[in-house]
């Protein structure tokens, strides 16, 4: 999957609207609703199984006047290329953060370009048989009232939803830290220490923005609206979140991981 996706757009809604429609060979309503997300994009709009139909979409929007960025299955973020951060300690200039495998990192808190927050909401359905007796007025006829009832067995789904909030650090010389709210050893708080997990998660969240004074803060990927909006309608945050999170990475930071997502 190549995900094609435009960025850092604005001016006139009207002519950017026009020129997007044309580029994709869509509608006028689906290129407005794509131009109305937050701060500019990103936004996906194309999904290309090959290489070269994703080339050539993102040829026509760079040539309509779009930032465009594309992005290979091999660019995608995933936890094995990220820092999954189990403890951490705040200096006074710089932060301390061990893995859950033991490995450690110091980051200086002026390094650090970018903090990413969001939530990964998982939804989970469960099937349950069923085994019900109800009244059968036909077999209560049929056996002059000696049966009464028949057996109806049926399926039952049940749908749960959990959410877990997190957060990336990006830096230029670390791979991102991520902060995951059910994986964190908060001992590190020390007298600072919340009653709650979620007053901890919520305590970091803060002290690090506090801390890291030059990095630009997103919280767009918080809310789902959010996730949807830079996803599109074909890739569900569900099992699309690290695609939005490399997009918005990619965006913010200005970087690009592949020669055919210039435009930037």
């Amino acid at each position: 999957m190549v995900v094609v996706a435009i960025h850092r757009f604005s001016g006139d809604e009207q002519e950017s609207t026009q020129k997007l429609a044309t580029a994709l060979g869509g509608t006028v309503y689906d290129a407005r609703m794509r131009l109305r997300v937050p701060s500019g994009g990103p936004t996906v709009v194309g999904v290309f199984a090959q290489m070269e139909a994703a080339s050539a979409c993102a040829e026509r929007l760079r040539n309509a006047g779009f930032a465009i960025l594309v992005m290979k299955p091999e660019d995608a973020e995933s936890d094995g290329e990220r820092f999954p951060v189990r403890r951490f300690l705040f200096g006074e200039h710089h932060l301390t953060a061990e893995s859950r495998d033991g490995r450690l990192i110091e980051l200086l808190y002026r390094d650090v370009e970018l903090l990413l927050r969001g939530s990964d909401i998982v939804r989970a359905t469960e099937t349950e048989a069923v085994t019900e007796k109800k009244f059968s007025m036909g077999r209560a006829l049929v056996s002059g009232g000696l049966m009464l009832t028949k057996t109806q067995k049926s399926v039952r789904e049940s749908t749960t939803e959990n959410r877990e909030c997190f957060f990336h650090l990006y830096s230029p010389s670390q791979p991102p830290l991520v902060f995951r709210e059910n994986s964190l050893n908060f001992e590190g708080l020390g007298p600072d220490l919340k009653p709650t997990r979620g007053l901890n998660f919520a305590f970091v969240w803060a002290e690090l923005r506090r801390r890291c004074s030059a990095a630009l803060i997103d919280e767009r990927l918080f809310q789902r609206l959010g996730q949807v909006q830079t996803l599109g309608a074909s890739l569900p945050p569900e099992k699309h979140l690290d695609t939005a999170i490399t997009l918005l990475a990619m965006s913010l930071r200005g970087t690009s991981s592949s020669p055919a997502a210039g435009g930037t």
